[in-house]
Formats: C-alpha cells, structure tokens, sequence
C-alpha cells in the first residue's frame, strides 16, 4: 500500500513480515542495474530502510505528516491492550524522529524513536460511545496545529460515523507521559512508574540516534505504547451520524466580517461509501464548539469517495471515485437555498432581502450562521407576503 508523504518515496506495508516499515529520504527511483539495486539511486545522499521493533497488528494507514523534527503517522490496529478482552480496532497516532537511522547494535535496523497512542474520539457520557477506526485525516495546509479525521464504528454493530479534531499540543503532551506495559501475557495494562523510565527520555529527537544507551533502546522497544490517548478537542465529536460511512474528509476555514466584526468557521466536506458529501460548519462557542449539518448532496452516486481536495484558487472541491472526478464549487448560494432560513447559516453565503436571493455573502447581506438572532430572516418574509 503506498500513498504521497513529505518523504520522496513512503510505503507502508500490512503484508511484509513484522509489518515492516519502509522509509526512503532523499532517494529516487531509477531502473535496477548492478550500480543501482533496487532501483534506488541515493549518489551521495543515503537512503533508510527501517521496520517497526514491534510489529503493529493488522495495520490500516490512512496518513502521515511533517512537523517539525518529527513524522506523524495516523492509522489503524488491532489494539494489543484489550486482547485479553477480545478483537478490537483502536485508532492510532505514532511518532518518529526524521533523523532516526536506529540503534548502532540493538535496533540496528529499526526506528529507536517510535512511539504510539490511542486517539480517543467518542461521545462523551458515563458511558462513552467510541468511534474507533479512523479512516481519513486531513490538515488544512499551513496550519500544523490542528488534524481532522473521520472515524466510524466497527462494521459488525451499529454503524455510525465522527468527525473529530485533535490539537498538535495534545497529541505531543500525551507523547511526554506515561508510558503504558503489561508485565505477563495475563496482567493488566498498566502505567510504567516514572523512575523505571530511562535517560534521555525514549522517543526524544537526538542527532545521532546510534549513540543511545542500550537502556534506552531496550526499553523502547517493548514500551511503543503510550499510557493516555489523545483526546479529541471540547471532548467531543465536531459532527456524528447513524447509518452513514464517512470515508474521507477535507475543511476549509473561513474569516467573515460582520458588522466589524470577525467570524471564524470551519467548513467539513465528509465524502461517504456511496457517494455523497456531508457539508457541516463548526463555530466556536462558550469555550467550546457547535456545528450543524448544511447539506447534502451527490457526488459519484454508489461509488465509494476515495479522495477529496480542496483548491482556494479556483474555489472548487474535488471529488474522485475509482471511475471518476467531479468539481463541485464551494458557493453554491442560490442553486441550492431557496429561503432564508436556510440560507443564512452557510458561511459562504448571506440573503438579499431586497431581492429575496440567496447570494456569496458581502456586507449588508443577511446571515446568522449560528442562529444567535431571533427571527432573522422575518424581515424578509413579511416582504414576499406583500
């Protein structure tokens, strides 16, 4: 399985033996001779091939990216600390240093920086309702702080989709605690103790990681595992729905000015696995967030959404099954609003209560995306009453 990631050439494989991990920076491809074997043409840049030390199980990836000294990996396992209770999948995000060549004898062919956690993204209650596999995360481009992805329960029950986000602050505090083992194949998972932790800190970026002690790589290497999860941001889901499959995710942000003042959304296209795109806007709210569903509308109807980007340039989604590509504008005012009510909550737009249109939004036209003002849309009622 391969897919696009800051590095020249990235695959990561679920078939290999011990579900190795494959990382080539700096290298490109050529045709295979005696002077370039396997096609790898590194000259006098050098090319890193790596494994997990612990094999992950039954992995499904679904991104990666670069930030700062570190890669981030988001996927999805089959969870070794509740196999004691049974097969489940838990969402994962992991964490490698860029300039990790392995230990010099342990580890020598493995990453010595590698660390996981769980990501939480569930709807919160004396008892959570998890959605534990994640099957798409997006980043808006240059904002490194925030990741979105959507996550779904397990086919087998009752089927429901989340979208969740998740603060880089987060993700790297929970990388900075406890780390989580289980002393016999029997015990429970529990937290290591803060003084059988080794130094430097396992999983800290260091220039040369051959010179780390052996306490150091041993001790990584049964510990990957991080004690907490990463929560989702407000502790909730940003949007969830029953009886839908959410199999990819782009958002657009979105500055508005009215009256002065200057409204921040967010605007999430979740495709599905037959076709269609959920349109949801988020908006912060007393410390928190709420959103609400926009709209709906066919893409590639039966087939399944595969990928989906987003061009500001030429304000369009871009939409691709396995058979096709559509192009689907982002201000679609009046194609599909055809009343207030409706119209004044989509960012992009605002109602002409002149004309009673729903247009892209400018000063002067109506819009109330978080419905904070009683009987916006009145005014423009009693005119088409008249």
């Amino acid at each position: 399985m391969r897919f696009t990631a800051p590095f020249d050439l990235l695959e990561l494989s679920d078939k290999e033996p011990n579900n190795k991990f494959i990382l080539y920076k700096k290298a490109t491809r050529e045709p295979e001779t005696d002077e370039h074997p396997n096609g790898l043409n590194t000259g006098q840049r050098r090319a890193v091939k790596r494994k997990f030390a612990n094999p992950i199980t039954e992995p499904n990836f679904v991104g990666s990216f670069d930030i700062g000294d570190y890669v981030l990996f988001f996927f999805r396992e089959t969870a070794v600390e509740y196999i004691n209770c049974g097969k489940s999948v838990y969402s994962r995000v992991a964490r490698v240093c860029k300039k990790d060549t392995g230990g010099k004898n342990i580890l020598s062919q493995n990453w010595a920086t590698y660390l996981k956690a769980r990501l939480n993204c569930s709807i919160p209650g004396e008892f959570p309702f998890y959605f534990n596999e994640i099957q798409s995360i997006y980043k808006v481009p240059g904002d490194d702080t925030k990741f979105y992805g959507t996550f779904t329960t397990s086919t087998n029950g009752l089927m429901g989709s989340a979208i969740c986000s998740f603060r880089l602050s987060d993700i790297q505090e929970v990388f900075s605690g406890k780390f989580k083992e289980q002393a016999t194949s029997s015990s429970a998972w529990l937290p290591v103790l803060s003084s059988r932790v080794p130094e430097p800190r396992p999983g800290t970026c260091v220039n040369d990681t051959e010179t780390l002690p052996d306490t150091v790589l041993n001790f990584i290497r049964s510990h990957p595992l991080m004690d907490s999860a990463v929560m989702h941001e407000n502790e909730k889901p940003v949007f969830f729905k029953r009886d839908v499959f959410f199999t990819r995710l782009v958002a657009d942000k979105i500055k508005v000015d009215i009256g002065g003042a200057v409204l921040d959304y967010t605007v999430y296209y979740a495709g599905t696995n037959d076709g269609r795109v959920h349109k949801i806007v988020e908006w912060a709210k007393d410390e928190s967030s709420s959103s609400i569903l926009l709209d709906i509308f066919d893409v590639t109807p039966g087939e399944p959404i595969q990928t989906m980007e987003i061009s500001k340039e030429h304000k369009a989604l871009y939409v691709a099954s396995d058979y096709r590509v559509k192009q689907v504008d982002l201000v679609m005012c009046n194609r599909r609003y055809d009343n207030c009510l409706r119209c004044v909550h989509d960012p992009y737009c605002g109602w002409d209560k002149d004309t009673n249109v729903c247009k892209p939004y400018s000063p002067g036209l109506i819009q109330d995306v978080s419905n904070s003002t009683i009987d916006v849309c009145d005014s423009s009622v009693i005119k088409r009453k008249c």
